[in-house]
């Protein structure tokens, strides 16, 4: 009997079993909406009862147990700290980001564009995980709709991008001129990138030591103490 393909380690039948028994267990909870959640739960639940259940085999009902616990919740946190990190990840590459977007956009509208036209020659020079929203909101103005309720797809990276959403807003509702207010953002966005960079250069000493402890410490014990040690017992051996 043929096995049944799989995608990324997890068989279709897992794929589609997860999600819905973590959907059950979030509803039972009483917790919002949350699909990735549900997959996530859902996977960890069903990995941990197959570990409770071989190891339950191998080496005892109540040792299985515990074990597929301790797998479970190991399981839990990476798949969590995994998320956490992706996200931070995201977070820094939408904030070294949003300084070349207001530049390209304050260059744009120097150069006689309007707000839509400096929009729609920026969403393809753009660097990083601010094309895609970008993109949206070339895709929505062109099917038609107001620029202003578009220019809300910018509102999906998050609080870095906030004051230039306001002044694209602002100058397309009401027509505040927009290139002051971008040079300013942009003089803004460029010192907070340079001191988010010079904070992390000053943590990298704090990161090296523990490598340093970790691996240069036991090496130096090694070659100094340890020869003195033998040296001493030899000496004290009758």
């Amino acid at each position: 009997m043929r096995a049944a393909p799989t995608i990324d380690g997890v068989t279709p039948w897992t794929r589609e079993v997860g999600p819905r028994l973590g959907r059950g267990l979030r509803r039972g909870a009483g917790r919002a909406e949350d699909a990735a959640l549900d997959a996530r739960v859902g996977h960890v639940v069903l990995g941990a009862v197959a570990a409770t259940l071989l190891l339950g085999v191998l080496v005892g009902p109540m040792a299985g147990l515990v074990l597929g616990l301790v797998g479970g919740g190991g399981s839990w946190c990476g798949s969590v700290m995994r998320q956490r990190r992706a996200a931070h990840q995201r977070a820094t590459a939408v904030l070294d980001a949003v300084p070349d977007m207001i530049e390209l956009l304050r260059l744009a509208t120097l150069a006689g564009l309007t707000v839509r036209l400096a929009v729609e020659a920026v969403a393809d020079l753009v660097p990083g995980p601010v094309v895609e929203p970008l993109a949206l909101v070339v895709r929505r103005a062109q099917r038609g709709d107001r620029l202003a309720d578009a220019l809300g797809e910018l509102g999906a990276l998050g609080p870095p991008a906030r004051p230039l959403l306001d002044a694209l807003l602002a100058t397309e509702r009401y027509g505040v001129p927009l290139e002051p207010v971008l040079e300013r953002l942009a003089v803004e966005a460029r010192d907070q990138r340079r001191r988010r960079r010079e904070e992390a250069a000053r943590r990298v000493p704090v990161q090296m030591l523990f490598p340093l402890v970790c691996c240069t410490l036991p090496a130096l014990v090694v070659l100094t103490v340890v020869p003195l040690l033998a040296r001493a017992f030899a000496s004290l051996a009758p």
